[in-house]
């Protein structure tokens, strides 16, 4: 294959119930969450005090929403919108 057939494909290639399966799969992690809570001045407890956290009805602390987000979009890009340009 060439580059351009392995980054992306051009809406007429993709086919109505597709499944999209992205390789390799992505973890995140304590300092992930960590950071990006950071970066983004997100300041709630739930997601950076493990003491507050740990009290709360899912007893740890949660990942930020919009972090899970940005992975996906992220991993989805050669996959899928490597030709929206």
């Amino acid at each position: 294959m060439s580059t351009k057939e392995t980054f992306g494909r051009y809406l007429e290639q993709f086919e109505v119930g597709e499944v999209i399966e992205h390789w390799p799969g992505r973890t995140i992690n304590e300092a992930d969450n960590t950071w990006f809570s950071l970066m983004t001045m997100n300041q709630h407890p739930v997601h950076i005090d493990a003491n507050y956290a740990s009290k709360t009805q899912h007893g740890q602390r949660l990942v930020v929403g919009t972090l899970v987000f940005s992975i996906v979009v992220g991993m989805s890009v050669s996959d899928i919108s490597g030709h929206a340009i």
